[in-house]
């Protein structure tokens, strides 16, 4: 099929993307309720403007807490507006991608399509519809950055083209920074790999893109700077340290893909894919574009890395790497733009095991997305059953005392679960009843009292509480004196 013909199904490759998208986060409309989420369900300001480097993004939630629309109206508007921009991002890219060819066969195309499926619709996107507070600024974040993808092919390198560019992945890097690294996943599939320039042209293109991008990332990491809180560390201990754990998780998540997918089945796509653009490479006489591949392959791996080697924790979460689950999706993109040659029957038959590999992968992040967010339900449900039962405690006491409790406080126990769900991936459905910042909007949401907060008391803390490691929750982890309540977190 001509390229020519293909952009007359434009209204039909919108609503196939909208259709998709719909398809894959449809129940996250429901309302629910990330570890951040009880906080923007009344007035909640947002004290810093420049919170973790992402002004657009605290901008919207300082308008959303000014507002103070129905929590329930403004997360499903949120989300719904999301899962419509992310579908027109997939909308962008695939017409982008699809122009890089004037003729496409139909094995081609559907590795394509594939491709693009997986790139913004996957379970570690999934980890980021958990937070229905931020996702509408989030998936602006991943059209801008499709934007800035196809600026870069339909308009090249020129001073107009890199000012607008710089505009657009610092606003990207203004929303969450998690997705910028889509620019070069992109950029690097198609403008470098096949180029139709001379190899000096490819070499401009190339470092014109890079210094784009880190531009925009040290303008950023200044705006970082006006953050009370610092989530950069370069204490070279800190450093060495991270480099460990970051060494240490590559397995589990390449392998597992952090516990949110069945495992094995992303390294198999990834290596089917690989070959299958090594095998092409060789028939054809090009090696250099194997090793070419094989860089921009690692340089897109660091950009997805690397932040964490200065973060004060170093820990790696899937929503922080969201573009880890698109690394399939930049080796398909290149094996649908390989030169055709339809007598080569080894050459198709990588192609069809991989479009049936992608087709696995892509009905895996589906089945995921919604374990996720059953698991998300039943988080909620258990929190939320929790802070009832110690209000009960709380109704009883103030009932037969006569004291009326208005101060409370939390100590967690030696070793307190993180999450209810132990089969997920850890931080990935935390629970609000152990997370220090959510815990007071967490009680004033379900129970209407504004308790105020205080520091645990030693002597009920030494006598109730001490040495204790709970593994689920019971009465004798209250304790009230007075007008306070004293809990241990299990």
């Amino acid at each position: 099929m001509a390229y020519e013909q293909l952009k007359k199904y434009r209204i039909g490759i919108l609503l196939l993307s909208f259709l998709v998208s719909v398809t894959f986060y449809i129940v996250f409309l429901y309302p629910h309720f990330s570890v951040d989420s009880y906080n923007y369900t009344g007035h909640y300001p947002v004290v810093n403007f420049f919170t973790n480097g992402r002004p657009i993004t605290f901008a919207f939630l300082n308008i959303l807490s000014f507002i103070n629309l129905d929590y329930e109206v403004a997360f499903f508007l949120s989300t719904f507006l999301a899962i419509v921009i992310i579908s027109i991002s997939s909308y962008v890219v695939f017409l982008t991608l699809l122009s890089r060819k004037e003729k496409w066969s139909k094995l081609n195309v559907a590795i394509l399509v594939l491709s693009v499926i997986l790139l913004f619709n996957n379970v570690f996107m999934g980890a980021l519809f958990l937070f229905p507070e931020v996702i509408l600024p989030y998936s602006f974040g991943i059209l801008l950055c499709s934007l800035a993808f196809r600026r870069v092919v339909n308009h090249g390198v020129t001073l107009k083209n890199s000012f607008i560019l710089f505009l657009y992945l610092s606003m990207v890097l203004a929303i969450y920074q998690s997705f910028a690294p889509y620019f070069l996943l992109l950029t690097f599939a198609v403008i470098f790999l096949f180029p139709k320039a001379s190899k000096q042209n490819r070499c401009i293109s190339f470092f014109w893109t890079l210094g784009i991008y880190f531009v925009s990332l040290l303008t950023n990491f200044i705006l970082m700077r006006f953050s009370d809180g610092q989530r950069t560390n370069f204490n070279l201990t800190v450093i060495k340290d991270n480099l460990v754990k970051i060494v240490k998780s590559q397995e589990f998540l390449v392998l597992h893909s952090d516990n949110l997918l069945t495992s094995y089945i992303y390294v198999i796509t990834l290596l089917v894919l690989a070959i299958t653009f090594v095998y092409w490479c060789l028939r054809n006489a090009q090696k250099t574009s194997v090793l070419i591949g094989a860089g921009f392959f690692i340089l897109i791996y660091l950009s997805i890395l690397s932040p964490f080697i200065i973060a004060n924790d170093g820990f790696i979460t899937p929503r922080s790497i969201v573009v880890f689950m698109g690394l399939p999706s930049f080796l398909a993109v290149i094996v649908s733009l390989l030169h055709e040659d339809r007598l080569d029957k080894t050459l198709n038959f990588f192609k069809i095991i991989s479009s049936g590999l992608l087709i696995v992968l892509v009905l895996s992040n589906f089945a995921s997305n919604q374990f996720l967010f059953a698991n998300q339900l039943a988080t909620n449900r258990m929190d939320k059953e929790i802070v009832l039962q110690v209000q009960n405690v709380i109704n009883e006491y103030e009932d037969s005392v006569g004291i009326n409790v208005n101060k409370i406080s939390f100590i967690q126990d030696d070793a307190p679960t993180w999450s209810y769900v132990e089969a997920n991936s850890y931080d990935v459905l935390p629970r609000s009843m152990v997370v220090d910042w959510s815990i007071m909007s967490l009680f004033k949401f379900y129970t209407g009292r504004d308790y105020t907060r205080v520091d645990m008391d030693s002597k009920v803390h030494e006598k109730y509480f001490k040495n204790q490691n709970w593994s689920q929750f019971s009465l004798e982890q209250l304790k009230i004196v007075g007008d306070t309540i004293y809990i241990a977190l299990y």
